[in-house]
Order: C-alpha cells, then sequence, then structure tokens
C-alpha cells in the first residue's frame, strides 16, 4: 500500500512540474525584417589628395575670376611689353623683328601618364532617411524589440533612418588620367533608429555601433570636370549598447561628380545598403534601404 501511494505522489509530481512549463513549441519570434527601395541617402563628402600633389590647378566649371587675374598685368615692366595702338609689333622689347631676342615658345601639351599611383584620404557621412515597410504577423508569430512583445495576428509597421559615418584611406592608381581603380579601409560607425508600430502599441530604439570597412572604387574621367563613379563597402561593427552585439553591413553606390570649382563639387547617383544586426534576448534586426543619393564634395 505505501509503494502505491508512493507511486501516487512521484507521478503527481511530475505532472505538476510539467504544468509549469511554457510549451512555446508552436510560436515562432520574428525577426525585424523591413524594405524600402525609395528612401533619399542625402549626405556630404571631403577628399584629400595626398599622392599625386600636382601644382596645376584643378579644373571647375567656374574658374572663380581666374581668367580676370590671369589677364591683368603683374608689374609695370609687363604692362609696357604690351602692344598699344599705333605701336609697331616690332617696337616691342624681344620683338620677332629682333634677331637677338628669344623667340615665343607655345605651351607644353599636357601627356597623360599610363599609369599614375594614387593615394588620398576620404571622410563620408549620409544619411537613409524616410525608410518603411509593414508586415503581418501570424497566430503563432511574436517579436521582441525595446523590452516589449508585439504578439500575432498583428500588423506591424517600420520607420527607420540610418546615419553612417567613415573615414578611409584609398589607395591604387589612375590609367591615362581618365580610369582609377582602387582599393579602400578605414573606420566606420553607424546609429539605426527604428520604430514599430501596432495598433495600441508602439516600441523604438537608436543601436550605435563603431568598427572598420573595406571595399573598392572604379572612377572613370571623361571629362576633367566630371568623374563617373562606382562604389561598395563592406562594414564589420559591433554594438556599443549592452543588447547589441555586432552589425554586419554593406553599401554601394553608382554616381557622379560634377566639379563646380577647384574645391567644390556636387555628387549624384543611386545608393544602395543592407544592415543586419544581432540583439542578444530580442529579435535580430534584417533592414535594407536604397534610393535616389545627392550631396556636396570638397576637394583638398
Amino acid at each position: 500500500m505505501n509503494r502505491e501511494i508512493a507511486r501516487a505522489l512521484a507521478l503527481a509530481s511530475v505532472l505538476g512540474s510539467f504544468g509549469c512549463i511554457n510549451f512555446n513549441f508552436f510560436e515562432d519570434r520574428i525577426d525585424v525584417k523591413a524594405g524600402d527601395k525609395q528612401g533619399l541617402n542625402p549626405g556630404v563628402s571631403a577628399t584629400w589628395q595626398v599622392l599625386p600633389r600636382s601644382q596645376e590647378p584643378r579644373q571647375g566649371l567656374f574658374r572663380m575670376g581666374e581668367d580676370v587675374q590671369q589677364s591683368t598685368p603683374s608689374s609695370p615692366a609687363d604692362a609696357s611689353n604690351r602692344t598699344t595702338p599705333g605701336r609697331d609689333a616690332t617696337e616691342v622689347d624681344g620683338a620677332a623683328g629682333d634677331p637677338a631676342a628669344p623667340k615665343p615658345t607655345a605651351p607644353e601639351a599636357h601627356e597623360r601618364s599610363w599609369f599614375q599611383p594614387s593615394l588620398s584620404i576620404d571622410f563620408d557621412y549620409r544619411a537613409g532617411v524616410a525608410g518603411s515597410d509593414a508586415r503581418s504577423m501570424d497566430d503563432e508569430e511574436y517579436l521582441d524589440y525595446d523590452g516589449q512583445r508585439f504578439l500575432g495576428p498583428e500588423q506591424l509597421d517600420y520607420d527607420y533612418t540610418l546615419h553612417v559615418g567613415s573615414v578611409s584611406a584609398r589607395g591604387g592608381a589612375r590609367f591615362l588620367d581618365v580610369v582609377g581603380l582602387y582599393m579602400l579601409g578605414g573606420l566606420s560607425t553607424s546609429a539605426l533608429q527604428l520604430e514599430v508600430d501596432a495598433p495600441g502599441e508602439r516600441a523604438g530604439d537608436t543601436g550605435v555601433s563603431l568598427g572598420a570597412h573595406w571595399g573598392w572604387r572604379a572612377v572613370l574621367t571623361p571629362h576633367p570636370v566630371l568623374d563617373l563613379y562606382g562604389q561598395w563597402q563592406l562594414h564589420l561593427l559591433a554594438g556599443l549598447s549592452s543588447n547589441r552585439e555586432s552589425v554586419f553591413m554593406n553599401t554601394s553606390e553608382v554616381g557622379a561628380n560634377v566639379h563646380l570649382t577647384q574645391t567644390f563639387s556636387v555628387f549624384g547617383g543611386w545608393r544602395w545598403w543592407d544592415y543586419e544586426e544581432v540583439v542578444d534576448g530580442e529579435s535580430d534586426l534584417d533592414v535594407d534601404l536604397s534610393g535616389p543619393t545627392f550631396g556636396l564634395l570638397f576637394r583638398f
């Protein structure tokens, strides 16, 4: 009899322990997945040309008064050498009529180099703004974000903005002053602002990360005031918050630089970025954005 009572108590304890377990075999925690193909990517860039350091000024659409400076005589002696109405050219010092005078020489044409090493330091800031997307959760799905749980069935709306800043060393070569091929690498930082909205619920957070990047850039210069370029970068970053673990991000871009002056340019094109982040104890993030990019470029 005592053996039967012991068995009953053991069975009751086992069943009670199973009753305390929360079975989530049929529930699935989903990641934050959002994509937008119409986001804007404004920004500002600066490049410092280390090699080659040419003494010739860079070209631009607007010369900022250079023609006026070149046409103004630098000294009275220069002004005296200019011909004036009523004065014969043979009376000018060094005229062609004087056999002993040096003959003027034509300016030497710029020779294109087959191969020219190049090194520059690039600074870049971009903001992927106005990203938005929506998705539906099924009954068995839920999402954890910023300490809040969204249970399905539910309609989720995502709004996000990504800020990316980088400094890069870009080295490579130019061929015939027309084609440039470069490798680049340096440091990057990012800040993703993401909000999740559902009927009666909202959660938002900003994840900041820091790390390194590398990539390549190709440039085609059909005219001295125009550059066509393509670029790709891979960013490997670490989150600066306690629950933000790692960020894997790649960015690519095609566009054109139009040089307005020697130091000031504008750029425009199309940019893509893919942002993936691992979050400890919550849903991971997989966010994409593509769209037009535009901004200012400073050359030094």
